[in-house]
């Protein structure tokens, strides 16, 4: 499956090229190709969701 060019940043970029990340970003969210955007949220909240599923069961069966 073909998403599209992901942008390809070192962390070194932070400190020497933070207009180019901010431009990039900018780009990536006008542009209409907001699922690479939509994408880190989403799997932020599934993987919130599964530690706090593996915690309570790890709680419960330790009891």
């Amino acid at each position: 499956m073909y998403i599209g060019r992901f942008n390809q940043w070192y962390s070194w970029d932070l400190v020497y090229q933070p207009d180019q990340i901010l431009r990039d970003l900018m780009t990536d969210i006008s542009s209409g190709r907001g699922i690479l955007i939509e994408f880190v949220p989403i799997l932020f909240t599934i993987q919130v969701f599964g530690y706090v599923i593996l915690s309570l069961l790890t709680v419960r069966s330790s009891k």
